[in-house]
């Protein structure tokens, strides 16, 4: 039916480089990212329409088996 169930990158970003943390220390990076306007309407009035969109985060950690995190992302029409 012309549908499928994968992933789609939409783009890349490197934020940040490289650090060492101590054990225990914190640190935050933060980054805004522009949508494309081509970006797919996942919700309409409260109701989700079955398009699953998210930002992925990476990190490179030694030794570290689970390097990512997937945060979801609503997109609603414009006005």
């Amino acid at each position: 039916d012309g549908e499928h169930d994968g992933a789609l990158v939409f783009e890349r970003f490197t934020v940040g480089g490289g650090f060492r943390l101590a054990e225990g220390e914190r640190r935050e990076e933060r980054f805004s990212v522009t949508l494309p306007w081509e970006t797919p309407v996942t919700e309409l009035h409260g109701q989700p329409l079955g398009v699953v969109l998210g930002v992925r985060t990476e990190v490179s950690v030694a030794g570290a088996k689970d390097k990512g995190d997937l945060d979801p992302l609503t997109v609603g029409p414009l006005p």
